[in-house]
């Protein structure tokens, strides 16, 4: 479900930083939007747990994400191209695909760069490159084959 069509009641319940990332009109900015403000919210000291809040269960377990732990993994580039609009594609040597979502202008990876791909919150995942260069990219094929 988007955070757009979220029920009213639940939405109220959203700190005001992410509520007004609705107001964002470019889908890319939105999104950057959201993961940037969850991110400052999950990285916020949180109070102890309350003694009944102690006693309650543990939230489930994350699954794995695609290509490995929930933590991210590195590999290598072994090629590198560009689909129209400037966006990259690029081949890893596990084997697996991944595609930038949107052009950010200069790419600043090469082939031979080893990058890490992490994941982020809602199934997005960021390639970091060199010099902590990073940009938003999905998965277009599964290293197995």
């Amino acid at each position: 479900m988007l955070l757009g069509a979220v029920p009213a009641a639940m939405a109220q319940a959203l700190p005001a930083v992410v509520q007004a990332c609705r107001t964002e009109s470019d889908e890319a900015e939105r999104l950057k939007c959201y993961d940037r403000e969850v991110d400052r919210l999950q990285a916020a000291p949180r109070p102890a747990p309350s003694s009944t809040e102690s006693n309650a269960s543990p939230p489930p377990r994350r699954p794995r994400t695609a290509g490995g732990p929930a933590s991210g993994f590195s590999a290598r580039i072994t090629t590198l191209s560009f689909r129209e609009g400037g966006a990259f594609v690029a081949a890893l040597d596990n084997g697996q695909v991944w595609t930038q979502f949107v052009s950010e202008g200069q790419v600043r990876i090469r082939v031979g760069d080893t990058v890490r791909i992490r994941p982020l919150l809602f199934g997005s995942f960021l390639l970091v490159g060199p010099s902590d260069w990073s940009t938003k990219v999905h998965q277009v094929q599964d290293g197995a084959r």
